[in-house]
């Protein structure tokens, strides 16, 4: 192992292990540093941990939020307005819904919601008005989410 006790990253994803009863948080490293991580942890194995430390660098965003939100849709259109199969898609890959749903990973949110949905595939949302009522219902329950937290936010 190296001297070198940090190596900088961008937390990029979370899922949960239900098994272990853990959260694994994913950060994703240049790969030009790959040899670095070798050095500082090894290469995991089973039953060999590596105790860390997971620390913010900034308060400000990185550069790649900064050039996702220079090149998104200045008119962003609700999930509301959207077909029911691409409003769940989009759904699936925001954090705050999956969170809500309570599954971190994008695999995972997906499994839940089409079980809750009722339906193999998102697909089917836009065929199936039994499937379609579910999705507005689920949706509609989020942004009531949403709402509750923003005033529970202004209580603070």
């Amino acid at each position: 192992m190296t001297d070198r006790a940090a190596i900088a990253g961008t937390f990029a994803d979370m899922k949960s292990v239900k098994t272990r009863f853990v959260v694994q948080m994913i950060v994703e490293i240049p790969i030009e540093n790959a040899e670095a991580v070798v050095a500082m942890f090894g290469y995991p194995k089973p039953g060999a941990e590596v105790p860390v430390a997971v620390a913010r660098l900034t308060d400000g965003p990185t550069r790649r939020a900064e050039v996702v939100s220079e090149q998104a849709d200045p008119h962003p259109r609700r999930w509301e307005d959207m077909p029911p199969s691409q409003a769940a898609a989009l759904a699936i890959q925001n954090v705050g819904f999956r969170a809500w749903l309570g599954e971190a990973g994008e695999v995972e949110a997906d499994a839940l919601l089409k079980l809750r949905l009722g339906v193999d595939s998102k697909a089917d949302l836009d065929g199936n008005e039994e499937a379609a009522y579910r999705w507005r219902w689920e949706l509609a329950k989020y942004r009531q989410h949403q709402t509750d937290e923003r005033v529970a936010g202004m209580a603070r």
